[in-house]
């Protein structure tokens, strides 16, 4: 059975080592994966059992899954999406992508914006219950 919320953490703890090495394309990558538990974590908590169709695709999770789960459990509403636009451009495929330095700022914007879509929905929703703890 998946556990994304142990995922995003787990995630956002071995992007952040890669990002502070350095390996700042890596950290990226699993960034995206950050984001996507994350969300995927929310959706399963609002009741959504078809989060396999959702596949990886961050764009479609933060709009379509997200306003779904929010129309479902109205306390949703009080937790806000922050701002994806580099986030939403991840792709799993970005594994084969050859190492570009020069696109350091868009990956390091990609990883933050990952860590801050987790601090605003993962924190919250542990403080109010609806997860029992964040698993570190």
């Amino acid at each position: 059975m998946e556990d994304y919320l142990s995922a995003a953490v787990r995630h956002w703890e071995s992007s952040w080592v890669l990002q502070k090495a350095g390996c700042i394309q890596d950290g990226a990558y699993l960034a995206g994966y950050v984001g996507e538990c994350t969300l995927k974590a929310c959706l399963k908590r609002s009741g959504n059992t078809e989060l396999r169709s959702y596949s990886h695709d961050i764009s479609i999770l933060s709009k379509e899954g997200i306003e779904l789960a929010w129309l479902f459990i109205p306390l949703f509403q009080r937790y806000r999406l922050p701002s994806l636009i580099n986030l939403l451009n991840w792709k799993a495929e970005f594994r084969y992508a050859p190492t570009d330095v020069s696109e350091n700022t868009n990956f390091n914007t990609l990883i933050e914006e990952a860590y801050s879509l987790a601090q605003e929905l993962l924190i919250p929703m542990v403080l109010d219950g609806y997860f029992k703890e964040i698993p570190l």
